[in-house]
């Protein structure tokens, strides 16, 4: 299964500084997170920035710990580790809303990102959501374009 990780851009950050990349997601996402499994691959939308910024593939089952990963986030105690598959430098992000891709990806079909809710209706206000594997193989690509070609 694919699904979509949605973080804001500080988290971001602080996430491509941890080895092994983890995300870390409040305890209301237990149920979700229950489906994930090894192997799995999450793609990573950055919030406020708007920009697809990578894919990954899930390395171990989802997991407790009070360690605070990232800075302010108490609540924050659910682990899930990933691995890159493409994990490209800010410059190969792909806005969210590139036309050729947006039009291509079955998750956004009818939904009009012009419209006030547009985030709810393409469901990237929260993470977990699945991802078709065809959507999924459609970001890596563009992903994987040259730098004046993603955006």
């Amino acid at each position: 299964m694919d699904y979509t990780i949605t973080i804001n851009p500080e988290n971001h950050d602080r996430f491509l500084t941890l080895n092994p990349r983890t995300f870390a997601f409040r305890h209301t996402v237990s149920r979700q997170l229950n489906k994930v499994r090894v192997g799995d691959r999450v793609v990573v939308y950055v919030a406020q920035k708007m920009v697809w910024a990578g894919v990954y593939r899930v390395s171990r089952e989802s997991y407790k710990s009070d360690e605070l990963l990232y800075p302010g986030e108490t609540q924050y105690v659910v682990r899930l580790e990933v691995e890159p598959i493409i994990e490209p430098d800010d410059a190969h992000y792909v806005e969210i809303k590139t036309p050729e891709l947006w039009n291509q990806l079955e998750r956004f079909e009818g939904v009009n990102h012009k419209k006030s809710g547009w985030i709810y209706n393409a469901q990237l206000a929260a993470s977990l959501c699945q991802l078709s594997d065809a959507d999924t193989q459609a970001i890596i690509n563009y992903l994987k374009r040259p730098a004046s070609d993603s955006r």
